[in-house]
């Protein structure tokens, strides 16, 4: 009569099999999982500002940004009274770095390519980190000038992966007080290179909009 049960190669062969499911899955599922969770950390940090600009605007009675405290006049840079008071006024700032990156945003940067990117440069926009966890940073302009002003976010600090379009985002405030972005672009193919090429992971922003909030990349 047989007997009933497993041999020892067969259990050897079947732990085998379930091991290598494992290699194979499991850093699957934590990378859909890490992209799920950035995602819902970029679109926490982008209606943060979205709301805060729509604030903004209504505190000062404006319909355009160029007349709000985020403009500074021609001729008289101001980014602390500008980008500054915004995000001091609006945010819950856990950390202020003034007009430097150091200390709420990471050091370097990557961007999918593996080629360096950056966050806005030094002096030239606010930096701070929000209680949400994500560091922020804007970069205010003229009163005269016709580009939109930019917005940085890394949406959990200076942690890793710090890569744009992981956890590194570009959007816009545009005149009219809508955030986000404009652009338009040729195709998904197009836009599917600017992203991987991005220097702030601003190409990418829209391509996770695009996506219905998904990060498919």
């Amino acid at each position: 009569m047989k007997k009933a049960g497993f041999t020892l190669s067969e259990v050897l062969i079947a732990v085998s099999i379930i091991s290598i499911l494992l290699v194979v899955t499991v850093p699957v599922v934590s990378s859909h999982m890490n992209k799920k969770t950035q995602v819902t950390q970029l679109q926490s940090v982008y209606s943060a500002v979205n709301t805060a600009v729509g604030l903004m605007m209504t505190d000062e009675r404006v319909r355009d940004i160029k007349q709000s405290s985020l403009a500074y006049p021609s001729g008289s840079v101001d980014i602390p009274g500008t980008a500054g008071y915004f995000i001091k006024k609006y945010f819950n700032v856990t950390k202020d770095c003034g007009t430097k990156s150091e200390g709420c945003f990471a050091d370097s940067y990557k961007n999918l390519k593996r080629e360096d990117a950056q966050t806005l440069p030094d002096g030239t926009a606010y930096f701070a980190m929000i209680s949400s966890g994500a560091a922020i940073a804007i970069r205010p302009r003229s009163s005269d000038a016709s580009e939109a002003l930019d917005v940085v976010v890394d949406v959990n600090g200076p942690a890793i992966p710090n890569i744009a379009g992981r956890d590194l985002f570009q959007f816009w405030i545009y005149d009219d007080g809508f955030v986000g972005s404009k652009h338009n672009y040729a195709n998904s193919n197009s836009l599917t290179i600017a992203c991987r090429e991005s220097l702030y992971g601003n190409d990418c922003f829209d391509r996770v909009v695009n996506a219905g909030w998904v990060m498919d990349y």
